[in-house]
C-alpha cells in the first residue's frame, strides 16, 4: 500500500456510514466471512481513492505493525520446526490478517478529513445499533428458544450459564459469544459523546445507553459488567454535566444519585461484601479454567520461545472443551503469540494510541471522563480477547481512530 498525502480526500459519507450500517451483517456472519467482507471494504476504500489512501504514519501504527510482523515470524518458525496443524495455522493467519485490517481502519478514521455532519451520522447509526441490541434482548425474554434460526443458520440469543447455586442464561444478542455484548457496548458508547445540539435527542441517547447497559448485565460477564458500569458512569457525566441540560434536569439527576448513594449506605457493609464475593466467585469453574489457561500459556511461551512467542494458538485440552492457549486475555494472548519483545511492542503501540486520544481531548470538558471510558475497555481486555471475534478488533480500532481525529476535537469545540 502506498502512502500519500492529499488535501482533498475522495471518500464520501456513504463509505463512512456504510461501515457502521453494516455492523449487524458483520456481527452475525461466520468469522471467515467477516474477514473477507472487511478486506473487501478496505480494498473498496483504497480503490475509491485512486489506488492510494491518505495515511499519515503514526507511532501507534509503527509499533502495532512491528508487533504483527513479529507474530508472523513466530508463526513461520512454528511451521518450520513443528508438525503443521492446519486448522490452528489458518486460525492464526486469520488473527494476523484481522489485526492488519484493524490497523488500516484505525489509520483511515484517524486521518480522513471528516466534518461534523459525518460524525453525527456515525453517532445516529451507532445509537440505532445499540437500540437494536436492546430490542433483541427484549425479544429474547419472550422467545422460547435459545437461538434464532434463519435459513438453517443458528444465531444465539442466549447461552446456558452454569453458576454456583443454579443455572440460568447469558444473553448473547445474536452475536458470537456473550462477551461480544460487552465489547459492543464498550466500543460504541464513546461514539455517543457527540450527539447533535438537540436536548430531546440527548435524553433519548441517555435512555438508549441505559437500556444497552442492561444487556451487558444480562450477559453475566463479570469483568464486562464492571467495565461497562465504569464506562457508563463516565458517559453519564459527559452527557449530563458537560452538556447544556436545563438546570432543573441536572438537579433531579443529582438528587437521584444522592438518594441512591444514601440507600446503598444504609445497607449493611457485611451484606455488600457478601454480594461482591458472590459476584466474583459465582462462576468458580470459569475462574479456575481462566487461571489454568493463563498459567499454562505463560509457562509454554517462556519454555519454548520467550522472546518472540509461539504465534500459533494450539489447544489446551479440557474435559468439556478445547480452549486455545493465550485465550481470555488480550495481553497474555499477545505475550503467547509474540513473546516478551512482541508483547512490549504491542503495549507501546497501545500507549501511543491512548496518548493521541488524550492529547486531542485533554483540554476539553469531556477529556477526563472520555479517557475513563476508553481505559474501561482496556481494563476489560485484560480478561477478554480483542481478536477473538473479528468484528471486535475492526470496530475497536475504528473507534480509536475517530477519537484520535482532529475532526472529533473540532466538533466538540463547535458545540
Amino acid at each position: 500500500m502506498l502512502l500519500r498525502y492529499d488535501n482533498k480526500p475522495k471518500t464520501k459519507v456513504n463509505t463512512i456510514t456504510l461501515f457502521y450500517l453494516l455492523f449487524w451483517i458483520f456481527g452475525i456472519i461466520p468469522k471467515g466471512f467477516q474477514l473477507v467482507l472487511f478486506t473487501i471494504l478496505a480494498g473498496f476504500i483504497i480503490i475509491k481513492n485512486g489506488y492510494y489512501i491518505r495515511l499519515k504514519p503514526t507511532k501507534a501504527m509503527f509499533f502495532l505493525l512491528t508487533g504483527i510482523c513479529i507474530q508472523v515470524i513466530a508463526i513461520v518458525w512454528q511451521l518450520i520446526v513443528h508438525e503443521v496443524d492446519v486448522s490452528r495455522t489458518l486460525a492464526s493467519i486469520n488473527t494476523v490478517s484481522i489485526w492488519l485490517v484493524g490497523v488500516f481502519f484505525y489509520q483511515y478514521f484517524y486521518t480522513i478529513s471528516i466534518n461534523k455532519e459525518y460524525l453525527i451520522n456515525i453517532y445516529k447509526i451507532v445509537l440505532f445499533n445499540l437500540l437494536i441490541l436492546t430490542l433483541i434482548y427484549i425479544f429474547s425474554l419472550i422467545y422460547k428458544d435459545t437461538s434464532l434460526f434463519i435459513l438453517n443458520y443458528s444465531l444465539p440469543l442466549r447461552h446456558k450459564d452454569y453458576m454456583i447455586g443454579g443455572g440460568g442464561y447469558r444473553f448473547s444478542g445474536l452475536l458470537e459469544t456473550q462477551l461480544a455484548v460487552s465489547h459492543m457496548f464498550l466500543i460504541f458508547l464513546p461514539l455517543l459523546t457527540l450527539p447533535p445540539n438537540n436536548k430531546k435527542l440527548k435524553k433519548i441517547t441517555l435512555v438508549v445507553a441505559s437500556f444497552a447497559l442492561i444487556t451487558v448485565l444480562a450477559s453475566h460477564s463479570r469483568m464486562g459488567i464492571i467495565s461497562a458500569i465504569c464506562c457508563y458512569l463516565a458517559f453519564f457525566w459527559i452527557i449530563v454535566f458537560t452538556d447544556r441540560f436545563k438546570k432543573y434536569d441536572r438537579m433531579i439527576i443529582l438528587f437521584s444519585l444522592i438518594m441512591g448513594g444514601i440507600i446503598v449506605m444504609l445497607v449493611k457493609w457485611t451484606t455488600l461484601v457478601k454480594i461482591a464475593s458472590n459476584f466474583i466467585y459465582s462462576r468458580a469453574g470459569s475462574n479456575s479454567a481462566r487461571t489454568y489457561i493463563y498459567r499454562e500459556s505463560i509457562k509454554k511461551v517462556l519454555s519454548e520461545n520467550p522472546l518472540f512467542g509461539i504465534g500459533i494458538k494450539y489447544f489446551i485440552g479440557f474435559s468439556w472443551a478445547d480452549i486455545p492457549y493465550g485465550s481470555h486475555s488480550t495481553y497474555i494472548g499477545l505475550l503467547y503469540k509474540a513473546g516478551i519483545i512482541g508483547c512490549i511492542i504491542y503495549i507501546i503501540g497501545f500507549f501511543f494510541l491512548l496518548r493521541r486520544i488524550w492529547y486531542i481531548n485533554k483540554d476539553l470538558t469531556i477529556g477526563y471522563p472520555l479517557m475513563i471510558m476508553i481505559l474501561s475497555y482496556f481494563l476489560f481486555l485484560a480478561f477478554a480477547d480483542i481478536d477473538g471475534i473479528n468484528w471486535v478488533c475492526i470496530y475497536a480500532f475504528a473507534t480509536f481512530g475517530i477519537l484520535s481525529n482532529n475532526a472529533y476535537r473540532k466538533c466538540q469545540l463547535s458545540r
